[in-house]
């Protein structure tokens, strides 16, 4: 067969990851827009994640993954995640859908005028394990991912503080176990009581009066409740992408929007 019209040329079959790759170089190949011979027309996409060290300089066939050359467009710095005391971690939407455990219905992707000042959202949040977790504890919620890291899911809330453009700002809320602001290590008065409108927030035995008024949320449904110990923390502002699945759990009472405004940017200085 002549090396031109050969199909298979340049195309490397990896038995690790059961699908042909190609070497790309940085000053860029044409691309391949036909199949390799012996391949399906839509071959399966090989997940970054299984890439050996030697294949991160090539370019799967599949363009659904990610691409780890110096052409690949870079993500903007102003989303980056920063550390604690100031912005928690990104949260982005997925490029491609992957196989997974099935969430609510309820979660889905929202307009950007979902993400007004004061919208209460719940999402899957992923970070990364701590040195001192015990993954016998949380077994289901600890997957292993590229490097051999650990990272850990749940189901989180939040409440937007700020607008921005293809993104949202906001506060996490949380029990912390039961605990509120008892738990060792917190700064209590960044917090707030976060209570669902028509009933009563309350502390829990041995939390000190807190400087900042309880938060009512108006409830999107019947069925939204909120435990006597959650509490917003000003202090941690995640950047939220527009395009990541959430659910709607209300928003806070507008007389209260002011408020909520106001402490965010006290805590933050944004």
């Amino acid at each position: 067969m002549n090396q031109n019209t050969d199909p298979t040329r340049g195309w490397v079959w990896h038995p690790e990851v059961k699908n042909h790759y190609r070497q790309e170089y940085d000053g860029g190949t044409s691309s391949q827009t036909g199949t390799p011979y012996g391949l399906s027309s839509k071959p399966a996409p090989i997940p970054a994640m299984f890439l050996p060290p030697s294949l991160l300089n090539h370019w799967p066939r599949d363009r659904g993954l990610v691409r780890r050359d110096s052409l690949a467009p870079s993500v903007p710095s102003d989303l980056h995640g920063v550390a604690a005391g100031g912005l928690g971690e990104t949260i982005r939407g997925e490029q491609e859908e992957i196989d997974s455990e099935s969430l609510d219905p309820g979660y889905m992707i929202q307009s950007r005028r979902f993400f007004t000042q004061g919208r209460m959202f719940s999402v899957l949040f992923t970070e990364p394990c701590g040195e001192t977790t015990d993954p016998g504890r949380h077994v289901d919620n600890i997957s292993t991912v590229m490097f051999g890291q650990r990272v850990f899911s749940n189901i989180r809330r939040f409440i937007v503080v700020k607008e921005g453009r293809g993104f949202a700002y906001a506060c996490p809320v949380s029990t912390y176990g039961g605990r509120a602001t008892t738990k060792r290590g917190l700064d209590p008065q960044q917090h707030a009581i976060v209570y669902i409108a028509g009933t009563y927030p309350q502390y829990v035995a041995g939390e000190q009066r807190l400087q900042k008024v309880p938060i009512p949320i108006n409830p999107s449904a019947g069925s939204v409740t909120l435990s006597e110990a959650s509490r917003i923390n000003f202090a941690i502002h995640h950047p939220i992408q527009h395009n990541v699945k959430v659910k709607d759990l209300g928003i806070v009472h507008p007389d209260y929007i002011p408020t909520l405004i106001s402490y965010a940017r006290n805590e933050s200085g944004f």
